[in-house]
């Protein structure tokens, strides 16, 4: 007798890739040059911004992307962190009611880690050693804080990580 199990998109999404968080203070591209020398990959900015599926179609984040055409990996570098400017008309009844205001917001990629600096999403799930490996590799670089693995289950907001 067949046994079926039916998964959903949330199971499905939760266990088809790996995200490691970045920590550091520096600008995207010279994080995408530093991981390309280490790493042996050529992640290239991409023309076209991502944008999450998020609350504000206006919000982009920055993207660099590689594929690996031996092992069909294909690797993201997406900064965590991004602000936008929201126009804003104060209602005061004064002289000065036509101005309109820029209000900065910062928007977060994956909101339960605002620490973190940017996200190494890889579009498959990596072996214990491969983990490892990738993370002693990362630490190499002096400019980089630390370097951990988030746990698919534990991002609430999986649904910003889909990346086509």
């Amino acid at each position: 007798m067949a046994v079926y199990k039916l998964v959903s998109e949330d199971e499905e999404l939760n266990q088809n890739y790996t995200i490691v968080a970045i920590h550091c203070n520096l600008e995207n591209y010279k994080l995408a040059f530093l991981l390309n020398k280490i790493l042996k990959i050529t992640l290239v900015r991409q023309k076209e911004d991502f944008i999450p599926n998020y609350k504000h179609s206006e919000i982009c984040f920055p993207l660099f992307k590689y594929t690996n055409s031996l092992t069909h990996q294909t690797y993201y570098l997406v900064p965590n962190k991004t602000t936008s400017e929201i126009k804003v008309t104060p209602n005061t009844g004064g002289l000065f009611e036509n101005n309109v205001l820029l209000q900065k917001q910062t928007h977060y990629l994956i909101p339960e880690y605002k620490q973190t600096d940017y996200i190494l999403k890889i579009n498959t799930p990596l072996l214990p050693n491969e983990k490892s490996a990738l993370q002693k590799q990362i630490k190499q670089m002096k400019q980089i804080l630390s370097v951990y693995y988030i746990e698919n289950k534990k991002i609430k907001t999986n649904k910003n990580l889909i990346i086509l």
